[in-house]
């Protein structure tokens, strides 16, 4: 992984290293991890038993009880999520089992695809039989503050800001967007579920990370975020086995109604992920995330042209191209 650091994580550092230190560890290093789009920072760091990873997870803006609490509920139903050795809630720091380098992204350039695929989507149809009914519904006001994202950061940030004269075409659309998710059952939605926060493991087995803003959603916005992946490109016919591997889980849902899911859900997603990347490059210097711009906006862009409700989202793509950004 690449590595990065912040001032914020180096001032919490020092304190990092003691609380360590007094659980008898001696880190002689630790070695940091490439930041991702939160406040956690993570640093891997050996023992006599092998490496592990600490983790920064500042409380004043992360919920680690929460973390700790869905990572109990994904091992209920057998789904390999990292153990947790060491918490200390009120400081804000973890320690915890080491999953390697491995993700999903590394591991599709090693081949036999459409098999790691199909382990993806056997692993989330056991995550969405999970009970959802505790969890925080993917609603209306949340689907709009991220659909935000992509007026205040994208467009805005090409140069392009939302005309007054879009405005009610552009909250028309939000509202048609937000009622899709109101289309079909909410199922234990991780979220993230992408090439990134999927792991192999030396068993072959597949882990799960990043799961910490699970929410209560339909199973095409996980399947969105798998199958349209930000990060990686997969094939058509790969795409359509998966769905099909996915519908023979769950009798509610037919072929028809899960990529209707997967497009629209995707869509809110995929709008929401072009603010973000260009948000992450200006604020945080994560320029990274610009190239994977690209992709997500050919995803919004064929999604968009299919249905006449998003023809606004059509209209403000073509008027703001990712190549201002790059």
């Amino acid at each position: 992984m690449s590595l990065t650091d912040t001032a914020h994580s180096r001032d919490r550092l020092p304190d990092l290293v003691t609380w360590l230190r007094s659980l008898g560890e001696e880190p002689s290093s630790l070695q940091p991890l490439r930041a991702e789009a939160s406040r956690r920072r993570y640093y891997r760091f050996e023992t006599t038993t092998g490496s592990r990873i600490a983790v920064d997870s500042p409380p004043s803006s992360e919920d680690n009880g929460a973390f700790l609490r869905i990572a109990d509920e994904l091992q209920s139903a057998g789904v390999r999520v990292p153990h947790q050795y060491h918490a200390d809630l009120k400081a804000g720091f973890l320690v915890m089992e080491d999953f390697g380098d491995t993700t999903l992204e590394f591991a599709l350039a090693r081949g036999d695809n459409e098999a790691l695929y199909f382990q993806a989507i056997d692993l989330l149809a056991a995550i969405h039989r999970l009970p959802c009914a505790h969890r925080q519904r993917y609603d209306h006001a949340l689907i709009k503050r991220e659909l935000d994202l992509f007026t205040q950061h994208y467009l805005s940030g090409g140069g392009t800001p939302l005309q007054d004269d879009e405005r009610a075409a552009w909250l028309m659309f939000t509202d048609w967007i937000a009622s899709e998710f109101d289309a079909s059952a909410p199922t234990w939605t991780h979220r993230d579920f992408h090439c990134r926060n999927i792991m192999v493991l030396g068993s072959g087995e597949l882990g799960v990370i990043d799961f910490q803003g699970a929410l209560a959603a339909p199973a095409g916005y996980d399947l969105a975020s798998l199958l349209y992946d930000c990060y990686v490109d997969l094939p058509e016919p790969t795409k359509r086995r998966a769905v099909s591997r996915y519908a023979r889980t769950n009798s509610t849902l037919t072929e028809d109604s899960l990529n209707r899911s997967i497009d629209l859900l995707g869509l809110q997603r995929h709008l929401k992920c072009l603010g973000l990347f260009v948000r992450l490059a200006h604020e945080s210097h994560q320029h990274h995330y610009l190239s994977a711009l690209p992709r997500t906006a050919q995803y919004a862009a064929r999604v968009a042209a299919a249905y006449p409700e998003a023809e606004i989202v059509s209209a403000l793509l073509s008027r703001c191209p990712v190549e201002r950004f790059l």
